[in-house]
């Protein structure tokens, strides 16, 4: 996946497997984020799910009764955040299999904040806990989640520097 800029504008440019390969990832995101939505105790309870524990976590740390009652108001709304930001990454990739992409401020926005998610539900089914774990690589599909989240971290980084560069 490649940022470019033109006339002030960022644009994207990916191969049809990236395209594949980060939809794919987006769709288990909001099948991940759907399955929250329909849990009875959604807004009550911290999930019992380490990924969504870390994309939904505890508002309150040190009062159970006051992290309940801000998840009870807050949850419903971020959980829908998340998903339009995937909505519009998803939006955002499927004109880029034609030709590059151009990303306002606002698809700029929901690319940082997509491509975030989905590193912490990998971070999380990794056990990577803070910058420089490696977290668990014993089996096949581990070693594929490292590759994902590194290039997840590659795209992040690379869309950044071009926003910073446009931006100077």
């Amino acid at each position: 996946m490649r940022f470019t800029i033109d006339d002030g504008r960022i644009l994207v440019e990916a191969s049809g497997r990236e395209i594949d390969l980060l939809t794919t990832m987006l769709g288990q995101f909001t099948e991940l984020i759907d399955g929250r939505s329909r849990d009875p105790h959604r807004g009550e309870l911290t999930p019992k799910d380490p990924a969504l524990a870390r994309l939904l976590p505890d508002p309150v740390l040190d009062d159970p009764g006051a992290a309940t009652e801000l998840r009870s108001l807050t949850e419903a709304s971020l959980m829908s955040h998340k998903l339009k930001n995937a909505a519009s990454v998803n939006d955002l990739l499927a004109g880029a299999r034609k030709a590059p992409a151009a990303m306002g401020p606002d698809a700029e926005l929901a690319m940082l904040k997509a491509l975030t998610d989905l590193r912490l539900v990998l971070a999380a089914r990794l056990g990577i806990e803070q910058d420089g774990d490696r977290g668990r690589r014993w089996s096949l599909n581990d070693r594929r989640m490292q590759t994902a989240y590194q290039w997840l971290a590659a795209v992040q980084s690379d869309l950044l520097d071009t926003m910073a560069e446009r931006d100077r």
